[in-house]
């Protein structure tokens, strides 16, 4: 019996002797507990946390406005004073204003692709969400400096260099989003 437990004890502090020097049981690849997990090499995975803020305001006014007279007078003894006068007014007064704000957040793991020269990591990833049949893909690319990397190895989307983010969506309440051809058409003669 006291072999048995001897056993037990010696198994409890070797399973804790792993977990303290943090080597995994599934692939018994030693990581110490306190070793920097950020993003050094290519195939290692940060996270990004996407908030973006556009805003955009454009006015145009434009104003028009033309006057033409002429006049003229005839005087002979026979007909008297006669007194002719024309003019030719044109008025024109147009505007227009586009208002936009979009707010867009989202968090998104990536994959380093490669490391620079300069130790900088291009990074790349994409994300595909569908419900209800609607899909919604989210892809992501761009330069980030392992200085700006936070201690939990994620980064803000704003300090990605050459960041391109997009986000597309496809499925039913999509195509309402856009419009018809007949209304492309029209727009692109510019009667719309």
């Amino acid at each position: 019996m006291r072999a048995h437990s001897d056993q037990v004890v010696k198994t409890i502090l070797v399973l804790l002797t792993l977990m303290i020097a943090g080597i995994s049981a599934a692939d018994q690849t030693p990581r110490s507990f306190f070793a920097d997990r950020t993003a050094k090499a290519p195939g290692d995975t940060l996270t990004v946390i996407i908030s973006e803020l556009a805003s955009t305001t454009t006015t145009a006014t434009t104003k028009l406005a033309k006057t033409d007279k002429a006049g003229a007078s005839l005087s002979s003894p026979e007909l008297g004073t006669r007194n002719w006068s024309g003019g030719l007014n044109s008025d024109f007064s147009g505007g227009g204003e586009i208002d936009r704000e979009g707010r867009f957040i989202a968090k998104l793991a990536v994959t380093v692709k490669a490391v620079d020269a300069q130790g900088n990591l291009h990074v790349e990833g994409e994300q595909e969400i569908v419900v209800n049949r609607e899909k919604q893909h989210l892809r992501l690319t761009g330069v980030v400096r392992q200085e700006d990397l936070a201690a939990d190895n994620t980064i803000e989307s704003w300090r990605i260099r050459d960041a391109h983010i997009e986000f597309v969506g496809s499925g039913d309440l999509a195509k309402k989003q856009t419009p018809g051809l007949i209304t492309r058409i029209l727009s692109w003669f510019g009667i719309v």
